[in-house]
């Protein structure tokens, strides 16, 4: 059973709104863990921000309520509002500089794995990878927000822009609405996403839920026993 844990950003830094959610958007952080990147939202005075931040270990830290919002696409708050963010964590993108793998720009030299793509995507050879922890848990995460808020399951095919992405009821990622951004990257699965929210029923809870589940399971099980007597 895969618990959120709840680490709150403080108050100002999102809007406490309540709105129709019909979209799950995929980013990647450009960072190496959850806490730089919660940190810098916590910084900033532009309510930048996604509800979730899934870290390579594959821990899920829900950082707002996901009922509420906060920018997060660039889009506007016509489509904020309306959409949950996802960040994993991810150096994104990196670059060969002088026989060294840099990643920000040039900025950091980078030690952990990567792959390298066969055609570039958006000027990018080189990715980061995701661990499969955190492709694990991001999958059973989404799989949950979509039942809980009732967002189609149906996920964007590949990480082509279009902005008719905007009005997708379902699963996109950031480049699908952004033709300047590489989040998620071509290694992220898509298509096992897609294949993964067909089959597969919820395996997650946060912390107040998992009492609720267990008398859940208790009731299914005495609901049963009482059935099979009624037969007899």
């Amino acid at each position: 059973m895969k618990t959120i844990n709840k680490y709150y950003l403080k108050n100002e830094m999102y809007y406490q709104q309540e709105s129709k959610k019909t979209q799950i958007v995929l980013h990647h952080t450009v960072s190496k863990t959850w806490k730089s990147a919660f940190n810098w939202w916590n910084r900033q005075k532009y309510k930048i921000a996604t509800a979730y931040i899934v870290d390579k270990d594959g821990e899920i830290y829900e950082v707002f309520n996901p009922k509420h919002w906060a920018y997060h696409t660039g889009t506007g708050a016509k489509y904020d509002k309306h959409s949950i963010g996802i960040e994993l964590v991810n150096e994104g993108y990196v670059d060969k500089v002088n026989e060294k793998m840099k990643w920000f720009d040039g900025r950091y030299t980078f030690t952990g794995k990567y792959e390298t793509l066969q055609v570039p995507f958006r000027g990018h050879k080189y990715f980061a990878k995701y661990t499969q922890e955190q492709i694990d848990s991001t999958f059973v995460l989404v799989e949950y927000l979509c039942n809980k808020f009732k967002i189609k399951k149906q996920v964007a095919p590949d990480l082509e822009f279009n902005n008719l992405y905007l009005e997708y009821n379902g699963i996109i990622t950031h480049a699908n609405i952004k033709d300047t951004k590489t989040d998620v990257s071509p290694l992220f699965p898509l298509k096992k996403l897609e294949e993964y929210l067909q089959v597969i029923p919820t395996t997650i809870a946060t912390p107040k839920d998992e009492k609720k589940e267990n008398m859940s399971f208790i009731t299914i099980i005495l609901n049963l026993f009482i059935t099979l007597f009624k037969k007899k």
